[in-house]
């Protein structure tokens, strides 16, 4: 599986069918109310028309499969999480995805080698990816998951090496009314599907990119049908043609999950489980959270992986960008999706300047989550503001012609370590925009382009640091 903290998954924006319902849109707009699972069965909730399960627990919002992220996402509204588990050395299950502890934990350790109780001295620390005040959390026997979550919540189970099937059946039998909580989950090449199913239990067969030429090979054996978010349009008409229901992991964004949905995927396994869902409300956080020391939710890089994410600077409340390649920041957390606001004030610095001219920079009027992809072919609509150190600002509009220069003029250069703060307003048929008090000539727009989601710009030269705060809108 493509599912390592290296493996950078770069998004490219898909043209949507048009197919969605006026009542799914309406639904994933405003936090879900979840109905309680007590009277339905696993079989009934693969049977909706949409339904999604909280990868990993929720792992861009909490540190991935552990009781506080699987606890969390229940609150934030969860009928189902995703649980990996491996067994010691001493044949206790535990919840990790990882076969070693080296990615989550700093410690080369084979879980396989090791005894229950050496993993009890050890905590996962996703401090690199949700920020420098994520709290160090312990990795969970699979035994404690299963003593509090079935009457919480459906459970997506997987053995990860594929090794154990018979002696975690054996567990997953002990579960009262397990059969009606749980879904067998596993690579759709690996053995153990037959046990299950034998069993009783419901089955989910994944097929990761290197496997998806096997599809009409080995989708038979399985009630549920699994496919990376990388697949391609091809692949998800052998799908969808098929007639199983299909669940894509991983969904970190709203556009991903239109997208997918467009092409008749009704399971959507969540990385960012509350904000896919609807979380926050539509005008309901209008700033940003860096002080805080935590990644907000709905916030995310462009290339979703570790290596990826901007360092959060929670003393001086300000998030730095420093990517190897141009990059965004979209900020989920703060875009109140169709309302319209008057103001968007930022401020940005550049801690060293290293070349001529460095290029940063702040999108808007973006109308889906997707990453903005500045001066790219794949960026068809949005708005972005660039300043620049030589001493320049501009307004670009992209267009699916392009993109089109609407204004620019001379500030003073950028100075490195010094703040310059940046205000947008919008009046009439005018952009207006100053920095430190120094007004840009208006530009002439023909309607408010104060709306849509709002991303932070590393631009040029690739691989420079440059520093955001006090990202804020007014509605």
């Amino acid at each position: 599986m493509i599912e390592q903290r290296d493996k950078a998954k770069l998004y490219t924006r898909r043209s949507m069918l048009g197919i969605l319902g006026t009542a799914v849109l309406a639904g994933c707009s405003s936090p879900l109310q979840q109905t309680p699972i007590k009277n339905k069965t696993v079989r009934d909730f693969v049977a909706t028309e949409l339904f999604y399960i909280a990868h990993r627990g929720s792992g861009d919002n909490w540190t991935e499969h552990t009781m506080t992220a699987y606890r969390n996402a229940v609150k934030a509204g969860a009928q189902a999480i995703e649980v990996s588990v491996h067994r010691t050395s001493d044949d206790v299950f535990v919840c990790h995805h990882d076969a070693n502890l080296k990615r989550l934990t700093g410690i080369d350790l084979d879980i396989a080698q090791a005894t229950a109780l050496e993993l009890e001295g050890i905590s996962n620390d996703a401090r690199e990816w949700l920020g420098p005040h994520s709290g160090l959390e312990p990795i969970p026997t699979l035994q404690e998951v299963l003593d509090e979550m079935p009457q919480e919540c459906f459970l997506f189970i997987e053995d990860k090496t594929g090794a154990h099937a018979e002696e975690l059946l054996s567990v997953l039998d002990m579960v009262p009314q397990g059969r009606d909580r749980i879904v067998w989950k596993q690579n759709s090449t690996a053995a153990g599907y037959e046990l299950a199913s034998a069993r009783g239990y419901l089955t989910w067969g994944y097929f990761a990119p290197d496997t998806v030429m096997r599809i009409a090979e080995l989708a038979g054996r399985f009630d549920l049908l699994g496919i990376h978010d990388s697949a391609t349009e091809s692949v998800l008409l052998e799908l969808t043609n098929i007639g199983k229901p299909i669940i894509c992991w991983e969904i970190h964004t709203r556009w991903q999950r239109d997208h997918f949905l467009s092409w008749g995927v009704r399971g959507m396994m969540c990385s960012n489980y509350p904000y896919v869902t609807g979380f926050p409300a539509r005008g309901e956080n209008l700033q940003d959270s860096f002080g805080t020391g935590l990644r907000g939710i709905g916030d995310l890089p462009d290339a979703i992986s570790w290596a990826a994410q901007p360092l959060i600077i929670a003393d001086q409340e300000a998030l730095r960008i420093s990517g190897e390649k141009k990059s965004s920041y979209t900020l989920g957390s703060i875009s109140p999706g169709k309302i319209v606001f008057s103001e968007l004030c930022f401020s940005v610095r550049w801690p060293q300047l290293v070349a001529k001219n460095h290029i940063a920079g702040v999108s808007f009027a973006v109308p889906t989550d997707a990453p903005y992809r500045a001066f790219e072919d794949s960026q068809e609509r949005g708005m972005h503001i660039q300043i620049e150190t030589r001493g320049e600002i501009s307004v670009w509009l992209a267009t699916e012609t392009g993109p089109q220069r609407l204004g620019r003029s001379a500030i003073p250069q950028g100075v490195p370590g010094e703040w310059a703060d940046l205000t947008l307003r919008s009046w009439k048929s005018e952009l207006q925009v100053s920095v430190d008090g120094w007004q840009m000539d208006p530009v002439e727009v023909q309607e408010n382009p104060l709306h849509g989601y709002v991303s932070l710009l590393c631009l040029v030269p690739q691989g420079q640091p440059v520093d955001f705060r006090h990202v804020a809108l007014t509605a």
